[in-house]
């Protein structure tokens, strides 16, 4: 169902049919909302940075991020170094200037932190920060959460949403579109916010629960406590001594 569908759809359901823009800048909003408000496959995209020796600070950056960048996904700051994966832990930005940058501190990055300040604008943000200074140019693989770009007039758009659950798409919009007419009752059906009894048993928080706890595809996959990489190691960093490495 394209956008212009939908809205042609959800305005005539509610007696709404004057209000096609300002349903389209609804729908526009929701989408918005959703990619920043959720990690969904959907969003994810990769990316390559080059960490350099060159780069500001020695190296310690900041790099330019994609333009769309939200969030890393978990455990997704990953280089290889002679064919020998290394995975970054995430800092903040204050422990990030707590860090000692003189010379000789240059290594494979173990750490990184992120700043995605709107105020960033040169280098354009969000920006990457890493720890310690590379010792060479290492193509640094990012996977992230991204947000997408709005439908341009979406009222008269042949766009198809983003968004793959379009039961939720129209039951939130005809929420939304009750609430803007006025009528509480029925806007809090939709929107999952009546007493019990008054609820719709197609609401939109009830469609987006049930397809949030199916989306992506790892139902199959084992899952892992994550610890943190500065005390834990990862890729073959930072282990306790060892009989193969010495120290016992």
């Amino acid at each position: 169902m394209t956008a212009q569908q939908m809205i042609a759809i959800e305005t005539k359901a509610t007696a709404t049919t004057g209000f096609a823009q300002e349903a389209g800048i609804i729908l526009n909003a929701m989408l918005s909302e959703l990619a920043q408000d959720y990690d969904l496959a959907i969003n994810l995209s990769t990316a390559t940075v080059n960490l350099s020796p060159s780069a500001p600070q020695g190296g310690v950056g900041p790099y330019s991020l994609p333009s769309n960048y939200l969030r890393v996904a978990v455990d997704e700051m990953v280089y290889e170094i002679s064919a020998i994966p290394y995975k970054m832990t995430q800092i903040t930005l204050a422990q990030m200037d707590l860090q000692l940058n003189v010379p000789g501190a240059a290594n494979f990055p173990t750490c990184f932190a992120t700043d995605v300040s709107v105020n960033n604008v040169s280098p354009p943000g969000p920006w990457l920060y890493v720890y310690p200074p590379p010792t060479q140019i290492i193509p640094l693989q990012i996977r992230y959460y991204g947000s997408q770009p709005d439908i341009v007039s979406p009222e008269t758009s042949t766009t198809v949403p983003w968004f793959p659950n379009q039961a939720y798409l129209r039951a939130r919009l005809r929420g939304e579109l009750w609430n803007m007419k006025g009528n509480v009752q029925k806007a809090a059906a939709y929107l999952g916010e009546g007493p019990p009894g008054m609820q719709s048993p197609i609401s939109a928080p009830s469609i987006l629960r049930h397809w949030l706890s199916l989306q992506g595809d790892k139902e199959g996959a084992a899952q892992q406590v994550v610890l943190d990489g500065r005390y834990f190691g990862g890729g073959g960093q930072n282990f306790g001594p060892s009989k193969a490495t010495g120290g016992v």
